[in-house]
């Protein structure tokens, strides 16, 4: 296995991206935290980036023979990594992290370094013009003399004006240089432009990589308590069924929902992919199954809640899954957030097994599932949605049943689609607040007054202002509805083009990493997406 050290100039391969000049670095703090077995840290040249990588990723640096076809971004980072070599500076740095949050939280390209001394200079100018003496080489210029790196070309020697062969003098009497040579000298000064950027402390390119882009920490979802009882739950009278209820997925929705199901005084089966997480609840009470088919097969009525329709189908339809053990005196309710399409498709299985089905979508995030505030949107078996009464009570503010199949799916859509396309224009409006010179918070204060303001508007305008995105409702998940929403307007030949170009907004900031923050993290895409990304005051 090739094995690289601190310091080692690398080309380095990301998945989606273009191989890219880097070093191996010292891990920055927050990698610290990531670090990837047998991976080496790379920052990478020209967008002050840092990430974990295999060695099957790297490759020994070598200067490429032709640049031309490549993008202006990726000659800044060859004018980068060849002014590193020639001065050691802008290279990797963890040094002078700053204490104002929101800088924090972006995690700025380190200050670069100022330009080097004339001294310095003049010490390498005539180290060049010694070695091309020693290697009896003309030396009419430092760029005719050297490559980038200080170390004489290959090949012949360059005529000189005067040369007896009229064939090694160009019309203008000067040497002719190869189409090799003259990428290399264009090079050397793109890399002494680059020096003299670093004069000003600013971005020493005006070029947008795909790689430069912001570096938000690690999204953290707040701990829930699983020892007190939600304050709207000790108001409510919930009366538990006698009925033995199961729950599959204890997510973010599905810890809460379990939760105020215990504290109501229900008998529930939990299941879920990662086992420490069920046998936290085991501890508050909830019986642990080890398969989702156990759980249906100890339950009368079985809930799923996980991310997205392709995990809901295979907990259903895959190895040790719900039709296993399901039959006429089973019954499964769907809470994931899943299209019309696959709702019907699970129905039909469960029908065809004897049990009844109905699908429950949530409304609401992390708080509403804690405290038992959501809004459940209900569609499917009548007699189903009846039996279940106690637990949409105990987890709920409204239940509200909507009729057939899919109905209940389409709904929750269209809410989505509402929701998404607010929060792209609440982004975009906070980031051209900020580009005004406006302050943020008294842009939050002044919608909070008027008649735009709500609920959502003020909750994720305060995460804006506080940078502050812990995970209440994961990015991913509302992209992954907006997505939904364009299929449903594709079966019905509906135009959203206001809400199609929302969507771009969420994949932008998915393809940059932000997907499992909270969706206000839109914002930190949104401000990127219309260049620098600069601090609030």
């Amino acid at each position: 296995m090739t094995t690289f050290k601190i310091g080692d100039l690398v080309w380095a391969k990301m998945k989606g991206f273009p191989k890219w000049p880097g070093v191996v670095a010292e891990p920055t703090r927050e990698l610290k935290m990531t670090k990837k077995a047998n991976s080496f840290c790379i920052f990478f040249f020209g967008t002050n980036n840092f990430a974990w990588l295999e060695p099957k990723c790297l490759e020994a640096y070598c200067e490429p023979t032709d640049s031309k076809k490549k993008s202006g971004a990726f000659k800044d980072a060859l004018a980068a990594i060849e002014h590193y070599k020639l001065t050691g500076e802008g290279g990797p740095s963890t040094e002078g992290e700053t204490t104002d949050p929101f800088d924090q939280l972006i995690r700025p390209s380190a200050s670069v370094p100022n330009i080097q001394s004339d001294k310095k200079i003049k010490t390498a100018s005539a180290k060049k013009r010694r070695i091309s003496k020693d290697d009896s080489q003309p030396a009419s210029s430092d760029d005719d003399a050297s490559s980038e790196d200080g170390a004489p070309r290959s090949g012949k020697a360059i005529k000189l004006k005067g040369s007896k062969k009229s064939s090694d003098i160009t019309p203008k009497g000067r040497p002719p240089r190869s189409s090799n040579a003259s990428s290399l000298i264009k090079r050397k000064k793109k890399a002494e432009n680059y020096a003299a950027d670093t004069t000003t402390g600013e971005a020493t390119t005006s070029r947008k990589s795909l790689l430069d882009r912001p570096v938000l920490p690690r999204a953290e979802t707040p701990p829930l308590d699983l020892h007190t009882i939600s304050h709207t739950l000790l108001s409510k009278s919930v009366v538990p069924s006698d009925k033995t209820f199961g729950f599959i997925g204890l997510g973010i929705m599905g810890s809460g929902i379990v939760k105020n199901l215990l504290n109501s005084g229900h008998e529930v089966h939990v299941w879920d992919r990662s086992p420490e997480k069920s046998q936290e609840f085991a501890r508050i009470g909830a019986k642990l199954q080890m398969t989702p088919s156990d759980v249906v097969g100890s339950a009368d009525i079985t809930f799923s809640c996980v991310s997205d329709p392709t995990a809901a189908k295979e907990l259903v339809f895959g190895n040790c899954g719900v039709l296993r053990e399901m039959n006429v005196s089973k019954a499964f309710v769907e809470m994931s957030g899943i299209d019309p399409d696959t709702s019907t498709t699970i129905c039909g299985a469960i029908n065809e097994s004897g049990g009844r089905y109905l699908e429950a979508m949530l409304v609401g995030s992390k708080a509403e599932a804690d405290e038992g505030t959501l809004i459940i949107l209900a569609a499917g078996d009548r007699t189903l949605f009846n039996d279940v009464s106690s637990c949409f009570e105990a987890t709920g503010r409204a239940s509200i049943f909507l009729g057939e199949v899919g109905a209940a799916t389409k709904m929750n859509l269209i809410h989505q689609m509402y929701m998404g396309t607010t929060m792209a224009c609440m982004a975009e409006a906070m980031a051209l607040a900020d580009r005004a010179g406006l302050n943020q918070a008294e842009v939050l204060e002044i919608l909070g007054v008027s008649n735009v303001c709500s609920p959502l508007l003020m909750d994720k305008g305060k995460a804006i202002t506080d940078c502050s995105f812990s995970t209440k409702f994961p990015l991913r998940h509302l992209s992954k509805d907006m997505k939904l929403v364009q299929g449903l307007s594709e079966s019905l030949d509906q135009p959203i083009p206001i809400a199609s170009a929302a969507n771009e907004v969420f994949k932008h900031a998915r393809r940059f990493g932000y997907g499992d923050h909270d969706a206000a993290a839109v914002y930190i895409s949104a401000s990127f997406m219309h260049g620098k990304l600069v601090p609030p005051d």
